[in-house]
Formats: C-alpha cells, sequence, structure tokens
C-alpha cells in the first residue's frame, strides 16, 4: 500500500465516522421499535459505505486538481450521497 493510499485510507476511515453515530442510533432504534422496513435501508447504506471506501482508497475516478489542488471524484461523491438518502431512509421509516 502506498503513502497515497494510506492517507486516502485513513481519510475515508474519518469519513465514515461522520456518520455512524447516526447510522447506529437509526438502526438501534429499529431494533426496538421492531421497524422491520429499515433492514433494507441499512443493508444498502452498508454496501453504499463499502463501496465507498473502495473508490475513496483506489482513487478510481479520481480528477485532475484544479488550482486549489482539490482532485473531484464525482463517483465517490455520487455513492457517499446516495448512503446519505439511505440514513434518510431509515429516519422516515419511523413515522
Amino acid at each position: 500500500m502506498t503513502d497515497e493510499m494510506f492517507q486516502r485510507s485513513r481519510r475515508a476511515s474519518e469519513n465514515l465516522k461522520e456518520s455512524l453515530p447516526a447510522f447506529l442510533a437509526l438502526a438501534i432504534l429499529s431494533i426496538f421499535l421492531d421497524v422491520q422496513n429499515n433492514t433494507v435501508a441499512a443493508s444498502c447504506w452498508l454496501l453504499l459505505r463499502v463501496i465507498f471506501a473502495a473508490i475513496y482508497i483506489s482513487g478510481f475516478n479520481l480528477k485532475p486538481a484544479n488550482d486549489s489542488r482539490h482532485q473531484a471524484q464525482p463517483l465517490r461523491s455520487f455513492v457517499w450521497a446516495l448512503s446519505i438518502v439511505a440514513l434518510f431512509d431509515m429516519a422516515f421509516n419511523f413515522i
């Protein structure tokens, strides 16, 4: 593993830590309140986060850096957005 891949894996881990508390809270509530519909949404969230990490660490679909040295990864952003949608779906299933 190159140093660049190690740094990307560290950042992917930090990114996961941002949404993991919300996921765990929703998952635990789903178990206690017996919300069966959240099983699919939770599975989707988990799968999307694994895909997100693989894309992030591999650097797949990495675009050239712009003037501010930012390298866009549109596919990674799309997968992240879908994982957030899965969290919202879990939350809306409580209504």
